[in-house]
Formats: C-alpha cells, structure tokens, sequence
C-alpha cells in the first residue's frame, strides 16, 4: 500500500489532500443481515459487489 500511496502523492498536486478507505463486508454483517443465500443470491451481486455491500446502507428493502 506505501508504494500506492507514493506513486499517487508523486502525480496529485501537493495542496490536494488524499484521503484511504478500505471497505469490506465482515461475517458479522453480514450474519446480522439474516438472509438466506437464496436471498443473497436474488440480489444479483457478484462476489466484489458483496464483499464492499453494507446491508445497512445499501438502499434495498429486505
């Protein structure tokens, strides 16, 4: 990541702020969410779409 980070504060102007947020989605999220994996399933995510989805913030109405 430190090597991310230097090649990005080499090209971005320095009075430009960069700003890191790591998301995923932890078991216990998703747990919490208490779906089936045939609910899961008919939401139509990819795996790269349920690992950042916050089931809290994303909108559907479960």
């Amino acid at each position: 990541m430190n090597d991310v980070q230097k090649a990005l504060r080499e090209i971005v102007p320095a009075h430009l702020q960069l700003n890191f947020q790591f998301t995923y989605l932890r078991w216990e999220e998703l747990d919490a969410a208490d779906l089936s994996w045939e609910e899961l399933e008919a939401l139509g995510m990819t795996w790269d779409e349920l690992e950042v989805w916050k089931p809290d913030h994303s909108g559907l109405k479960l």
